[in-house]
């Protein structure tokens, strides 16, 4: 049996990236979104970060996006 799709996408995008991350944060507050976070953080042991960035429910993703650079 293989990771869960939440589980299988963190995989990825830290296999993309190149280096584990460290924490998990949800993409708005409500709904499934906080769920998966929540799921995932439990299941790799990871803390779970208070850093939604609407801040509230919001209906699109452009409400919610912020720049990250490395």
């Amino acid at each position: 049996m293989g990771y869960p799709e939440s589980l299988l996408a963190f995989r990825t995008l830290e296999e993309y990236f190149g280096k584990p991350f460290f924490g998990v944060v949800a993409t708005e507050l409500g709904g499934a979104n906080t769920a998966y976070a929540f799921h995932i953080a439990c299941q790799l042991g990871l803390p779970i970060i208070d850093g939604d960035p609407a801040g509230r429910s919001v209906p699109e993703l452009q409400h919610s996006s912020f720049w990250i650079s490395f």
